[in-house]
């Protein structure tokens, strides 16, 4: 009888996240106080003992980003901070770990706050659980904590001005919004490659272990002009993602590269090995790579971009443009942790020329891939991946005659057809740089070949054509998002959602139809005639019911359109 009296209430004396099925909601920038008295062992990490009391969180990120996660605010006792993918908890799906905080009176490093951190993608859910380095800790109080990603900002394109701020606040800089060219991205344009210096170490240059002078190498660039693009790659071994910071400093500017991956006292513990390129238009932060890494696997090869000590994009690009090319460019690698050295086999750099100011000036040829020719502004062009060929440059100077981008159209006239391959042979064989295809300063035989399958490829123009109805972010499955007449280039670079040429944002005053789907009816603006109308299709399950986009007819669909009915539509 005492017995089960006793089991029932050591039962009651658990703390409701005491397993992680039933781990407790915790949001961005939101802190709560919890304990493990009463807690039982159920989960496991990389770098505490087994068997220690634990309880669980779950986190659900708002926004893309390097989120910090931090513990006590000044207890006592050795304690334990790990994120795991999902539940169960436990060492194969853990994405960092760190034993480093909350530590008893007395000991080594009291008073240390236990932190980790972990990039998440808007909307990605995982498991935080707190636990102690030793078994023996039978009960503790904590403060656990949430820091949400920095909000990143870039270059934003208004009236023909460049102001740096973030996506949203770009577009509701003016009637219409402005272009943005992408988080920690540059006001100046990047054209052609003028520079690629680099060194390699032979059989390798040590990096010094767990000491905060690291190693610097320095690369001299004696080209004329200003720096528009640069690109970074390196060639190293290291056990240890989070033990390094990388940073390339020039002219007085510094930029980093990688900082402290993982964050924390140890920092991600993923290896390094091969060559990484830090790239500013593609790949993913290093960040995410190395949480995936379980397991002993190394970050795989390859290209990401530039983060800083919060884990935010940074591009190098964007630290370095406008300034002259010519000089010095340092490379400084620090381990800031001990037990665990790295090599440093080579690195070097991909300068792009500045093409200048790409807020101002107007429309222009642009030449996308395969020959196909946009009117674009500079910074539309650019930021779409394309080649501005110049202000006022027109894509064809009469219907089916391509010009700005069409070089198999090589006599300028009557489109591309077989005369433009006989003027091409007889500008090769007279050397003029007319028929220098492939851009490397001479005419030669490669010239030939360029030519021709541009010429069986043809070319194309593409209209951006009129406005319409363009839905800006945030978009949530089309539903209370903000309509402005933009076209469908200024729509899609500034990250919305383009409904058509001429399709109004209004059938009428008060009326928001192509970018609120909330507006049922189609009738009168949003109103409880709306949520009839809705439940009549989610019933009969007709696909404009499907407001979450997932292909389905589900319950999900009636909680988002009555959550959107409620947020009305602007």
């Amino acid at each position: 009888m005492f017995a089960a009296l006793f089991a029932v209430g050591a039962a009651r004396a658990q703390p409701v996240n005491n397993t992680c099925a039933s781990a407790t909601a915790i949001a961005p920038g939101q802190s709560v106080q919890g304990t493990l008295a009463g807690a039982t062992p159920t989960g496991a990490c990389s770098c505490a003992a087994p068997g220690g009391r634990d309880v669980f969180y779950r986190l659900t990120a708002a926004a893309e980003g390097v989120h910090r996660v931090r513990l006590c605010d000044g207890q006592r006792w050795d304690s334990v901070l790990s994120v795991h993918a999902s539940c169960a908890a436990g060492l194969l799906n853990e994405w960092a770990c760190d034993d480093e905080g909350c530590r008893e009176a007395g000991a080594p490093g009291v008073g240390f706050h236990a932190q980790t951190a972990v990039y998440l993608s808007a909307g990605e859910t995982c498991i935080v659980r707190v636990a102690p380095y030793a078994p023996s800790v039978t009960g503790a109080a904590f403060t656990l904590a949430v820091d949400p990603p920095p909000p990143l900002v870039g270059a934003c394109c208004v009236a023909g001005a460049c102001v740096v701020v973030t996506a949203e606040q770009c577009a509701a800089a003016v009637t219409g919004g402005g272009v943005f060219l992408g988080p920690a991205s540059s006001c100046t344009g990047a054209g052609g490659v003028i520079a690629q210096p680099s060194v390699h170490f032979g059989s390798g240059q040590a990096i010094p272990d767990g000491n905060p002078a690291g190693f610097s190498s320095t690369l001299t660039v004696g080209v004329p002009g200003a720096a528009g693009g640069v690109e970074l790659w390196l060639m190293l071994d290291h056990p240890y993602a989070g033990d390094l910071r990388v940073t390339l400093s020039h002219g007085g500017v510094s930029a980093p590269v990688l900082a402290r991956v993982g964050g924390g006292e140890l920092g991600d513990q993923s290896p390094l090995s091969g060559e990484y390129r830090f790239r500013d238009a593609d790949g993913a932060p290093l960040w995410l790579a190395a949480r995936t890494a379980t397991g002993g696997a190394a970050v795989a090869p390859g290209v990401y971009r530039a983060t800083d000590e919060h884990g935010a994009v940074q591009r190098l690009s964007a630290a370095f443009a406008g300034m002259p090319a010519a000089g010095g460019w340092t490379l400084s690698v620090v381990d800031d942790v001990p037990l665990g050295a790295g090599v440093l086999y080579g690195w070097g750099l991909v300068i792009r020329g500045s093409t200048g100011p790409l807020c101002v000036g107007g429309v222009g040829a642009c030449c996308l891939a395969a020959g196909v020719c946009t009117p674009y502004t500079r910074a539309e062009c650019e930021i779409a991946g394309g080649v501005f060929a110049g202000e006022a440059l027109p894509c064809q100077d009469a219907p089916g005659n391509p010009l700005g981008c069409c070089r198999a159209n090589f006599d300028r006239v009557g489109g591309v057809t077989t005369s433009d391959i006989f003027a091409f042979i007889e500008a090769w064989f007279a050397g003029d740089p007319c028929a220098d295809i492939d851009g490397d300063g001479a005419v030669t035989a490669g010239d030939i070949g360029a030519f021709l399958t541009a010429w069986f490829v043809g070319c194309g123009v593409r209209s951006p054509g009129g406005p319409g109805a363009c839905c800006l972010p945030p978009v949530h499955a089309g539903l209370g998002t903000t309509c402005v007449q933009r076209g469908e280039a200024s729509c899609l670079l500034a990250g919305g959602v383009w409904r058509g040429e001429g399709v109004p944002c209004e059938e009428g005053p008060g009326n928001p139809v192509a970018c609120c789907r909330a507006n049922f009816d189609r009738q009168n603006g949003v109103g409880p005639p709306d949520v009839f109308a809705y439940l009549n299709a989610w019933f009969a399950g007709m696909p404009e019911a499907d407001v979450t986009g997932n292909g389905r007819v589900q319950l999900a669909d009636l909680f988002e359109f009555i959550a959107a009915y409620f947020v009305g539509c602007p």
